[in-house]
């Protein structure tokens, strides 16, 4: 935060200067580069209202990404780097979409009874793990990456949130892995 007001700085692992890159009155937040390291995506509310925006490594040409839904947030780019998933709130609820890097072909991979979030490709690319949040219970879903073959990973109860992909391509979340409540069905 710079004076109240969050900003996205960018430093070096082995210590020095943290560099600021973005220098706007909106909230900056959620950073996440792109897989060879050239790009950021980010939610800025510079519009009034969250939506994603792609800069330059160095912080130079910001543009919006995302022009649709009430807010959009918590990018994450496709391991080739062709796509951005993000979470976007529309009808009421957040629903997972992914589009290209570009800014085309938008596309809405959930819908239909509750809140979907914090969306994470699987290192190959061909599947997105997310949360769920309905009827209070909040559980790890999969699905292909064009939105087929919804399932859940996890049961019980919980906070069952922020799926991670290990390098193996299992998935892993911090409570549920240590608990081993992992359970099987489909989406509801």
């Amino acid at each position: 935060c710079v004076g109240g007001n969050p900003e996205i700085f960018i430093a070096d692992a082995g210590g020095g200067r943290p560099e600021r890159l973005t220098v706007h009155p909106a909230i900056d937040t959620s950073p996440t580069f792109s897989p060879d390291g050239s790009r950021i995506a980010f939610t800025s509310d510079r519009t009034g209202v969250p939506q994603v925006y792609v800069m330059d490594r160095d912080g130079a040409g910001v543009r919006r990404l995302t022009f649709h839904g009430k807010q959009n947030d918590s990018p994450d780019w496709s391991p080739k780097g062709d796509r951005i998933a993000f979470v976007s709130m529309l009808d009421g609820v957040f629903d997972i979409c992914t589009i290209r890097s570009d800014g085309r072909e938008l596309r809405r991979l959930t819908g239909g009874e509750g809140t979907h979030e914090n969306p994470r490709w699987a290192p190959d690319g061909r599947h997105l793990a997310y949360s769920k949040l309905h009827q209070g219970k909040r559980a790890i879903y999969v699905m292909a990456a064009n939105g087929t073959g919804k399932r859940a990973l996890t049961s019980g109860i919980g906070g069952q949130y922020n799926p991670a992909w290990s390098p193996g391509l299992s998935l892993q979340t911090a409570r549920d892995v240590r608990s081993g409540q992992f359970g099987k069905g489909s989406e509801q």
